[in-house]
């Protein structure tokens, strides 16, 4: 993100600045596909996914404590005639180290998704230091 805003003309200290607004957040990239086969070609068709993309600033929330939290930032990715995928790259503002709840809007509707990552295993990620 700080590279597109930064345009061609990319140095160092700019580089290093532009990246300063994106330390107060988490990071997490949500990938979908559809579990039918390996070759399926899409989670959903090109135009659902215009309207999921739209959909999904309200389509998940980060639970803490009592109360729920939406997403700070989402960019998009329709890789659906690449990889037959989707992803959503969603920051959250900066937590500090325990569980994170995520509850995701399923696609029909009907359902919500409890995905649960354990701040045990968030400390194994690798972080990049500038």
């Amino acid at each position: 993100m700080a590279l597109i805003e930064l345009g061609e003309e990319i140095q160092t200290e700019s580089l290093v600045e532009a990246t300063k607004s994106y330390e107060d957040f988490d990071y997490y990239l949500f990938k979908m596909r559809s579990k039918k086969s390996a070759k399926a070609k899409s989670l959903f068709s090109n135009e659902e996914s215009q309207k999921y993309s739209m959909g999904w600033q309200k389509g998940i929330v980060l639970v803490q404590g009592i109360d729920t939290l939406e997403p700070s930032m989402i960019h998009f990715e329709n890789l659906l005639g690449v990889t037959g995928e989707v992803r959503f790259l969603t920051a959250f503002e900066k937590m500090e180290d325990k569980n994170r709840t995520f509850l995701i809007n399923s696609f029909n509707d009907d359902d919500v998704v409890q995905l649960e990552l354990l701040a045990s295993d968030l400390k194994k990620i690798p972080n990049i230091n500038l």
